[in-house]
């Protein structure tokens, strides 16, 4: 995890201004049993890769003319991680752990990733034209399953189970599909179902899932950090 940082850092160095870093408030931890820096699990964690978020947020082009993209002001790094601290502040989960918001110039295909726990303190590393609800919770969600669910495979066969998965459980990304990888799959209904914009109201698409399959995800991932207390 530190090898990505030290990466993400290189490339703001080459190509434009120190990266910006904003620390959370201290988090306030409800019935986790356990200090919020204890690893959740024994298994070892291999380096989390950098998690591009693909979904479209629909606020985007409001208002913006068909075949043009909306123009907005340019605002500053203290003003973008502010908003970026706010809509982690506003998902309705108990903050388990310290996070930290890095600002830095996009290079290359990748517009945000989680970048790992840092001494216990979860890094998300977001492009300054990124800072927007979809992909901020998306990769909170990466920290979320990287805290509380680390690499058991019991726990994400529960997942899958949830969900409806029959494929068989991958947690390494691949470069044909990256959804063949279920953290990503997690992180994308950690998006849609813990948006603070969307209130579990929007969804990709029809038939993404029932009423009964978002309620036991949600109930899922409340349920994992005292469950990550225990174990």
């Amino acid at each position: 995890m530190k090898h990505l940082i030290v990466a993400i850092s290189l490339l703001v160095t080459a190509c434009g201004p120190s990266p910006l870093v904003l620390t959370s408030p201290s988090p306030v931890v409800t019935s986790l049993g356990a200090s919020p820096s204890a690893e959740p699990s024994a298994s070892p964690s291999p380096t989390p890769s950098p998690s591009p978020t693909f979904e479209k947020d629909p606020a985007d082009d409001l208002g913006a003319p068909v075949g043009t993209a909306p123009v907005k002001p340019r605002i500053t790094d203290a003003q973008l991680a502010v908003q970026a601290q706010a809509i982690v502040e506003a998902i309705a989960l108990p903050k388990g752990f310290p996070y930290r918001i890095q600002l830095y110039d996009a290079a290359g295909p990748y517009h945000a990733a989680f970048g790992g726990f840092d001494s216990g303190t979860a890094v998300l590393l977001l492009s300054r034209d990124s800072v927007r609800s979809n992909i901020v919770v998306h990769e909170y969600g990466h920290a979320w399953h990287e805290r509380f669910m680390g690499y058991d495979s019991a726990i994400w066969l529960e997942y899958g189970k949830v969900r409806g998965y029959t494929d068989q459980l991958r947690l390494a990304q691949n470069a044909d599909n990256y959804l063949d990888d279920w953290r990503e799959r997690f992180a994308v209904d950690f998006q849609w179902a813990f948006n603070p914009d969307y209130g579990g109201k929007l969804m990709p698409s029809d038939g993404y899932w029932s009423p009964v399959q978002l309620a036991a995800f949600r109930q899922f991932v409340i349920s994992l950090p005292v469950r990550a207390a225990t174990r």
